[in-house]
């Protein structure tokens, strides 16, 4: 379980993209439009070169996601069961990085990349 700082943390991380943009938006500065296009502009690259990763919801419940590559990464989550031959159920996290990203990432989820369509769960 995690403690309390790094759920602290955790949280500003994903905070933290959304008030920077909103104060970028308010700001009173030429250069506004050019801060903001450049948010995509860098994230573009990390989206080019991603790939689909499968994830375990739950018994047959597998679920694709799109990865760019360096912010987000499969994971096995650990199994509260006692067979040690259960190594745990593959899932997929964002890194550091890619919580500032995590916008781009959703909107290019919904509108990009989605999953092919007979890898969508029923």
């Amino acid at each position: 379980m995690p403690s309390f700082l790094e759920v602290l943390v955790s949280v500003a991380l994903y905070i933290a993209p959304l008030i920077l943009l909103a104060l970028i938006a308010r700001a009173k500065t030429r250069w506004k439009w050019l801060i903001l296009a450049l948010y995509p502009a860098i994230y573009l690259p990390f989206s080019l070169a991603g790939r689909f990763e499968g994830a375990n919801h739950g018994g047959r419940d597998w679920r694709v996601y799109w990865c760019p590559r360096g912010l987000m990464e499969p994971y096995r989550k650990v199994s509260s069961m006692g067979n040690r031959q259960f190594k745990g159920r593959q899932k997929v996290r964002h890194t550091p990085l890619g919580t500032f990203f995590w916008p781009l990432i959703g909107l290019d989820n919904l509108l990009w990349h989605r999953p092919p369509k007979h890898e969508l769960a029923e």
